[in-house]
């Protein structure tokens, strides 16, 4: 008698995590966007908001720490399963060319995604753009794309852009999350003691 391996879906892997179905139906999307991602652009993008999207979910309660984790794990081999693909099947092109066209691609989504999260008046969606500005930010260091200042400075955008945003959710009726908050003008500051602090205006 031979005994069969039954692979696990990505159906039973979120099962698994307990995940209520309407965020189940989310995280099936988004991984299937991943997987379906063409270029090294659109990986970038849909990771960003694939992270996005949970770190939003986290932060309004809908899943746990936990679950959040999980999905973030699960994102990321779908990610790497892509990019794999992607190496094995990419046309053979001077490796400069892609590493100048990929930067700033990203740097100019991060860039809009600030000033996206910069607006926003409800703390989900604050989080959800948070976390994709993270997202890209981390495909460009992951990338060896940015150095140490101008990542930092990333950073320093990104916090003033999430700090702003906090404080129109709590205009708003809907405080932020107090600890995240303190934590974001914790760094912020920290990084004004470096001499880096956020751009007047951001790069288009």
């Amino acid at each position: 008698m031979t005994s069969e391996v039954i692979p696990i879906t990505l159906s039973d892997q979120l099962k698994r995590m307990g995940l209520p179905p309407v965020v189940q139906l989310h995280a099936t999307l988004l991984c299937n966007n991943l997987r379906l991602s063409a270029t090294a652009h659109e990986l970038a993008l849909e990771a960003a908001q694939a992270n996005g999207v949970i770190a939003g979910l986290h932060i309004g309660k809908a899943i746990s720490e936990q679950q959040h984790d999980q999905l973030h794990a699960l994102f990321r081999v779908y990610a790497q399963r892509t990019q794999v693909q992607q190496t094995l099947s990419e046309k053979q092109q001077p490796a400069a060319g892609r590493q100048d066209g990929l930067e700033g691609y990203i740097q100019d989504l991060l860039a809009d995604t600030i000033r996206d999260l910069e607006r926003q008046i409800s703390p989900e969606f604050r989080g959800e753009f948070y976390g994709e500005c993270r997202g890209l930010l981390k495909a460009l260091r992951l990338g060896e794309m940015l150095d140490e200042a101008r990542r930092e400075q990333w950073s320093a955008d990104i916090y003033r852009a999430s700090l702003q945003a906090a404080e129109q959710c709590a205009a708003a009726g809907h405080p932020a999350d107090q600890v995240a908050v303190t934590r974001q003008r914790f760094q912020l500051d920290r990084l004004a003691q470096l001499g880096i602090k956020p751009r007047a205006e951001l790069p288009r």
